[in-house]
């Protein structure tokens, strides 16, 4: 039994002895290392050892202590990653559908690497790893798509477009790379062959932003006029905000028509359709009631902004006054909560003059909208 350092200092002070405990220390600390006699360790051991429990107390032991799991992450990691596949793949198990296998992960692997170089605008890394996921899985048509893209950024447009192509004879109706195929022969002038790739694209999604806008762009270069005009409203239609709606307005103008004009608020920029009245009278024609209808519940998110209407009436200045103050009426009634005061009206018994193409171009009757912050507002 061990005895405190307090013990062996009185037992020192009744023999008249002055030990410090720190001298006994020093002490123990000189002596030098010497190895025990053989067997002693193993008699100690023996000594030490338990006594032998009966069964009875460690089968009771064993029911009475809680049960624990101990686990080594490097030597059950292959058995969880194989429980947690197990669990993934046997309720969704198809034998109808190809099983796994060494080439489809492989593919997989080099069209993601591929994808991701992609992103990284490093195209001539991208292009080997898709081209290896392409030949190993030669039935994908997204990875025969993506090679294409790859081709794309490297300025090869005659693999580009052969690559596109093979998707496409693996799935006639895969969307991208008919859209794809379409700008290939839009850049390089082959209009009708665009045309034909666009119109595909529409027939599955007839309000495809990019489709819409490229089949105006290659009428117009084919000079089918009629044809331009009505891309450019189905354009303006179907996408009327966004990057290629003030180009689609712009290229109305272009046509001289004026049929759609730009509104904006804020950062906001949206088309829509030029208010237009009955012949010689104030009464709107029921499809002006949409341009309505937007324009008002967009003065209704941004109060701190005035709505500016200008109307022209070549020489009848009272009717431009009276299709301003329909105008007006029109949204107070729609929007009562819209104050009237938010509203400004002008009108002119004049033609309205546009400036298209370095040329001028007079419209008789014309409805011009656009907003301001009310600080800067002058005619209400």
């Amino acid at each position: 039994m061990k005895k405190h350092k307090d013990c062996l200092r009185s037992e020192a002070a009744e023999n008249g002895v002055d030990i410090r405990y720190s001298d006994i220390i020093d002490g123990i600390r000189t002596i030098p290392d010497v190895d025990p006699p053989m067997g002693m360790a193993h008699a100690v051991v023996q000594q030490l050892a338990a006594k032998k429990i009966p069964t009875w107390r460690r089968i009771r032991l064993a029911l009475s202590r809680p049960w624990t799991f101990s686990i080594v992450p490097a030597k059950w990691a292959p058995v969880a990653v194989c429980a947690l596949l197990i669990l993934l793949v046997l309720p969704n198990h198809n034998p109808s559908t190809p099983s796994w296998s060494p080439a489809k992960a492989e593919a997989e692997f080099n069209y993601i690497t591929g994808r991701r170089f992609l992103s990284e605008n490093e195209p001539g890394k991208a292009i080997s790893f898709l081209k290896n996921a392409a030949s190993r899985m030669p039935d994908n048509p997204d990875y025969h798509f993506w090679v294409g893209v790859a081709h794309w950024a490297l300025d090869d447009e005659l693999n580009e477009r052969k690559s596109y192509q093979i998707a496409l004879d693996l799935k006639s109706d895969y969307l991208p790379a008919h859209v794809y195929l379409g700008h290939n022969y839009l850049d390089r002038g082959l209009l009708n062959e665009a045309l034909s790739h666009y119109r595909q694209v529409l027939d599955q999604v007839p309000d495809h932003p990019e489709a819409l806008f490229n089949v105006g762009l290659a009428l117009k270069e084919l000079g089918e006029t009629e044809k331009e005009r009505a891309a450019w409203k189905a354009c303006l239609e179907a996408n009327p905000s966004g990057s290629k709606s003030d180009q689609a307005v712009n290229n109305l103008y272009s046509l001289g028509d004026f049929s759609y004009q730009l509104f904006s608020i804020r950062s906001m920029r949206t088309a829509v359709k030029t208010i237009r009245f009955e012949d010689a009278s104030s009464r709107m024609i029921p499809e002006s009631r949409k341009t309505i209808s937007a324009i008002g519940n967009l003065m209704e998110k941004h109060d701190d902004y005035i709505l500016q209407v200008i109307v022209h009436s070549a020489g009848d200045e009272a009717l431009a006054k009276h299709q301003a103050k329909a105008i007006k009426k029109q949204l107070i009634t729609e929007f009562p909560s819209l104050d009237r005061r938010r509203i400004g009206i002008s009108w002119f018994g004049q033609k309205k003059v546009y400036h298209v193409g370095g040329k001028q171009v007079e419209v008789a009757s014309d409805v011009r909208l656009f907003a301001e912050p009310a600080h800067r507002s002058t005619r209400i």
